[in-house]
């Protein structure tokens, strides 16, 4: 009877193994093939349960390796009504029955930069399962920013019910610093950067250049007006980019997208973006579409150069050894990047122009070998990094 596996029963929030954004599915896949290898290492059988707001199908299982782990797959669609949404209700009661529940929280949607509402779905299922007494934990997570004062008095307020918080860059890490003092909390990098991939061998004889158009930023943002405050037309920056490299002997350059949402107005989908801009550039060769995040970083891992405005793409170059330059638009690239990994590229577009840019772009490129060696030792560093992520998590298995 000794040798009989008891059930870890694990509920996730505010991740996707079906989301247009490829970033989400990465963080998703990640954090479940952590759990899967701390519960072997601990003779538990893992159980999760999704609650997702993308799934159009349920999902009953899903394959890390050649291990099958059984999942039950919610689909959440959010409503005015909320808490009395039959739908709502009865994920909650599918939360209950778990031991803990991460919240991923998308992997920046902490915040109130998104729009106050994503917020408050969030905030208001926190509050339900604190309630109810079920343990949460945020793993590696942007915490931030909150431009809204009473949105950041609720987000601590919430904070403080969990039983742990793993901000995944060092500005989070200071905000919970000064805000919850007294909160236990380790900052653990974007644990997508241990996403595996499959190596190509192949030689070729091009340079290859990846490029992330991101389709969020080609239509300004949510609101359509440059929401995030760019120094310069985005479009008109990628196209200078583009034209750059395209001009170069022995390139080859990818337009490769990150999220593919093929919604009504494709105001988040990077396909509908790179197929625009192949229209006036058709010496551009597109990326396939992907089906999964392994599949993206398998691609993205063949490039000899890539840059990328949607974060989780620059993420899929680093951790496979790409030199990479990020377009960041808001700090969690900074934090990330710059604050947490302490790499040497990243390009702010709230900061930079178009001609800043290409310099900085140019001056990477003929770099690249440099970056790559950077590169190098700071991943082998970061295998520590999840080590030390496994252990403490045992420590919060532990403690529940």
């Amino acid at each position: 009877m000794d040798n009989i596996k008891k059930n870890l029963e694990v509920g996730i929030i505010n991740g996707s193994l079906t989301s247009p954004n490829l970033g989400v599915q990465a963080l998703t896949y990640s954090i479940i093939q952590i759990f899967n290898e701390i519960c072997d290492e601990i003779n538990l059988n893992l159980k999760i349960t999704l609650i997702d707001s993308f799934d159009k199908y349920s999902q009953n299982h899903i394959y890390i390796g050649d291990k099958n782990i059984p999942i039950i797959s919610k689909v959440f669609k959010t409503s005015k009504k909320l808490i009395f949404d039959k739908n709502y209700q009865s994920n909650i009661s599918y939360l209950i029955k778990c031991d803990l529940v991460l919240d991923l929280g998308g992997g920046d949607s902490w915040s109130d930069i998104y729009g106050k509402k994503r917020f408050y779905v969030s905030w208001v299922t926190l509050f339900t399962l604190s309630l109810k007494k079920i343990p949460v934990i945020f793993p590696p997570q942007t915490i931030g920013p909150f431009k809204n004062n009473l949105v950041r008095i609720f987000a601590n307020f919430i904070m403080k019910k969990c039983v742990s918080i793993y901000p995944r860059d060092e500005i989070s890490a200071k905000y919970l610093s000064k805000y919850l003092p007294t909160k236990r909390y380790y900052t653990i990098p974007d644990i997508a950067l241990f996403l595996p991939y499959k190596i190509d061998l192949s030689e070729h004889d091009l340079i290859l250049v990846g490029i992330n158009v991101s389709g969020l930023l080609y239509n300004g943002g949510y609101s359509k007006n440059n929401q995030f405050g760019l120094k310069s037309n985005y479009k008109d920056l990628m196209e200078n980019i583009i034209d750059f490299f395209i001009k170069k002997d022995n390139v080859k350059v990818f337009l490769i997208p990150h999220v593919i949402e093929r919604s009504e107005d494709n105001v988040e989908d990077d396909i509908f973006a790179c197929k625009e801009i192949k229209k006036k550039y058709g010496e551009c060769n597109m990326a396939p579409v992907f089906s999964s995040p392994i599949e993206a970083k398998s691609f993205i891992s063949k490039m000899n150069f890539f840059i990328g405005a949607r974060m989780h793409s620059c993420i899929a170059a680093f951790s496979s050894n790409v030199p990479v330059v990020p377009l960041g638009y808001s700090r969690k690239f900074l934090g990330l990047f710059t604050n947490t990994l302490n790499y040497s590229q990243l390009i702010d577009l709230k900061v930079c122009d178009i001609e800043t840019t290409i310099d900085y772009i140019n001056n990477a490129f003929n770099s690249s070998m440099d970056l790559k060696t950077e590169i190098l030792g700071i991943n082998n560093n970061l295998k520590q990094k999840r080590i030390e992520f496994k252990d403490l998590l045992k420590e919060d298995l532990a403690s529940i």
